[in-house]
């Protein structure tokens, strides 16, 4: 196999808002990150990931793009950017970029002109519906906040898909335009230096496009087996590689989930000029129920090494190549869910990551993790959660309807 920097790097996710903050306003910053610098590389990282730092709506932290060239003021400026780039590199730490492909913020200029005409130019930057005969919704797919997926637009009298918040309106990848724009957004960042991507979503951005029902049986996501590996996430993925890899040295990370092992092998066989690595969620979501994410399951230790197995052996050696991780900014700490986060933290903490760093695959560990962090004990009311799919989620239990 061929050696790559990538697959012995260990990748620390560096969450701007959460990391440190600088001025005393509450907010995590790029002031933050450049006084823990040295920190950093003391624990002997040598790649760091940053989770969107563009400039967003801030309905989902981030994930809702305004505009994918330009700083969320709140984090600093591009000068502030550029000179934590200049720092990593010269202490040999890689960087990463997030990058979302399958929605933008409703706020972003191209949903703003989409919306407004069939006849505009942006309109088909988006997926667009009508209402079927009877007056139903192009389809019962639900979004990741359990409520439809699709929302009506007045102006021009559909439908639009939303895979995640109405508020994030999904791209249309079968237009040519939408992923040159996507391949040129990439492209001004490489420019800068940057040395790779974690792919936000990355296997849901190919939609089955006669949008059949789903007999799913899920609080989220319902109707993934028509998104999820979708028609021709191939086709698009080795453009991507095709069409940046040309000129730029760089590695990508894919986000993906509902992925088996051959998934792993089309994704990221060299020779298929894909992606370098996924990222699965399934370690990290061992614990929840498969049709409720909110509700816990009972899980054993067999069932722990069954998923690890799974990864470590079917995989096998055949090119294929995957990160590895228990903690990140969407799921629970490692130490809280798979081990003891009383008497027994310290020892629980080193456990874990013992294994992490020492099976096959680029562990990536969440901010925290060097320190043994633990889930926040517990919140005092629903009005201190700051999260849409919680919020959602809490109103559908609660009060029986979703927020819009």
């Amino acid at each position: 196999m061929e050696r790559k920097y990538w697959k012995e790097s260990v990748i620390y996710e560096l969450y701007t808002r959460s990391f440190k903050d600088s001025n005393g306003d509450g907010i995590g910053d790029f002031g933050g990150i450049l006084e823990k610098i040295d920190y950093l590389e003391y624990l002997g990282v040598d790649t760091v990931w940053l989770p969107p730092i563009y400039v967003s709506a801030d309905v989902d932290r981030g994930y809702d793009v305004k505009n994918f060239r330009s700083i969320q003021p709140e984090y600093g400026t591009m000068e502030q950017f550029e000179n934590i780039l200049t720092e990593f590199h010269r202490r040999g730490i890689k960087l990463v970029l997030d990058i979302v492909p399958n929605h933008t913020s409703i706020e972003h200029e191209w949903f703003q002109q989409a919306r407004s005409s069939k006849d505009n130019p942006y309109h088909n930057y988006y997926i667009w519906e009508k209402e079927n005969p009877d007056g139903t919704l192009p389809s019962n797919w639900r979004s990741h906040l359990g409520r439809p997926a699709w929302t009506w637009n007045e102006q021009t009298e559909e439908y639009y898909l939303h895979l995640y918040s109405d508020k994030q309106p999904d791209l249309n990848w079968d237009n040519p335009q939408v992923r040159q724009e996507i391949y040129d957004i990439m492209r001004f960042w490489l420019e800068k230096g940057i040395d790779g991507f974690r792919i936000d979503a990355v296997n849901v951005i190919s939609k089955d496009r006669r949008f059949p029902d789903s007999d799913q049986e899920t609080l989220q996501a319902k109707g993934e087996e028509f998104y999820k590996n979708g028609p021709h996430i191939h086709d698009y993925l080795h453009e991507m590689n095709k069409e940046l890899k040309r000129d730029f040295e760089f590695f990508t990370a894919g986000e993906t989930s509902a992925v088996h092992d051959h998934d792993v092998l089309r994704y990221t066989k060299q020779e298929r000029e894909e992606l370098d690595m996924v990222l699965s969620a399934e370690a990290s979501e061992l614990a929840d129920q498969d049709e409720d994410k909110y509700k816990s399951k009972k899980w054993t230790v067999h069932d722990f090494r069954e998923v690890l197995r799974k990864w470590q052996k079917d995989v096998g050696d055949d090119g294929g190549w995957f990160g590895l991780y228990l903690s990140h900014h969407d799921a629970p700490r490692m130490v809280s869910t798979f081990a003891d986060d009383g008497e027994y933290r310290i020892p629980s903490a080193k456990l874990l990551a013992t294994m992490l760093h020492t099976l096959r695959g680029t562990p990536f560990i969440f901010q925290g993790e060097e320190l043994g962090m633990t889930n926040f004990p517990h919140f005092d009311s629903i009005d201190s959660i700051d999260d849409r799919e919680a919020l959602s989620y809490y109103d559908l239990k609660v009060n029986g309807k979703v927020l819009l």
